[in-house]
């Protein structure tokens, strides 16, 4: 029988809560860390191991000593891929992990690179202006992901590699395009959205047309704004279209991720419903 602090077998080697790999790990905290050594931190069973089936670069994973055999079973997997795996005490590593929520087990990986390209090869785009809550953004990530998007732009905003984030993004943050831009080049990214082929429309609370009678862009960024600033002037002078999704009485408004999944889905529900007549 396997020691209960290896991984199928193969005895782990043990950090000392002093080692300076661990003060290093707590750089991964900030975003100015995090975009200087071109890393980020995950932590969970589930994350990590989306993030194995993905292929993104981990570099090494962090293991606490008692943890269950579910996560030495995943800590093997990853070696098997020539990740490096160590042990730490649980006390330590809780007190690096971001959340309450880490299962013992943390990973550090390389920032995947994507260009503003890569994103605009897909449709629909989701395009996110100053959301400044990292659920919030990491919860739009994934419902752009399950609705079939092809990508998003953030612009400002939370950190997409913010621990909160890519926990609610639910592996969207390395499985799914993404580029993040600062406010400044919004001028430069309307103008490759327009030679792409794009078409902007906003989402808005109040005074939009209502988004089941609209005529949906063949090739459409979705806008969404902050919740103080909203879209920005630029991208409202440039869209076409200006939606409110219709509510039931007494209902004000529903909020940035409840807004995105139901106009996302709608555009889903479109094109699949013209790819099939087309095919008749």
């Amino acid at each position: 029988m396997s020691h209960p602090d290896s991984a199928r077998g193969a005895v782990l080697p043990v950090l000392g809560r002093h080692n300076p790999r661990l003060k290093r790990l707590r750089e991964l905290d900030t975003p100015a860390g995090r975009y200087r050594t071109g890393s980020f931190l995950l932590e969970g069973v589930r994350i990590l191991a989306e993030a194995l089936e993905g292929g993104l670069d981990l570099q090494w994973l962090l293991v606490a000593q008692g943890a269950s055999r579910e996560v030495f079973d995943l800590a093997a997997r990853a070696a098997r891929t020539g990740v490096e795996v160590c042990l730490l005490d649980a006390e330590v590593l809780e007190r690096l992990a971001p959340t309450r929520s880490s299962q013992g087990l943390l990973g550090v990986a390389r920032i995947p690179r994507t260009d503003l390209q890569q994103v605009l090869r897909g449709n629909p785009v989701l395009l996110l202006e100053g959301i400044q809550d990292p659920g919030n953004t990491g919860t739009l990530l994934r419902t752009a992901r399950a609705a079939g998007a092809g990508g998003a732009i953030l612009v400002g905003g939370a950190d997409p590699f913010n621990p909160r984030t890519v926990r609610a993004a639910a592996g969207a943050t390395f499985r799914f395009p993404l580029v993040r831009l600062e406010p400044q080049q919004v001028p430069m990214l309307l103008q490759a959205l327009d030679q792409a082929g794009f078409e902007l429309a906003c989402a808005e609370a109040h005074g939009g047309q209502d988004l089941y009678q609209a005529s949906f862009p063949k090739r459409m960024a979705l806008v969404l704004g902050g919740e103080v600033r909203g879209v920005s002037e630029a991208c409202r002078r440039a869209a076409v279209a200006r939606w409110t999704i219709p509510l039931a009485h007494g209902c004000e408004s529903l909020n940035v991720a409840a807004a995105a999944a139901v106009i996302l889905f709608e555009a889903r529900r479109r094109l699949l419903q013209a790819a099939r007549e087309a095919e008749d």
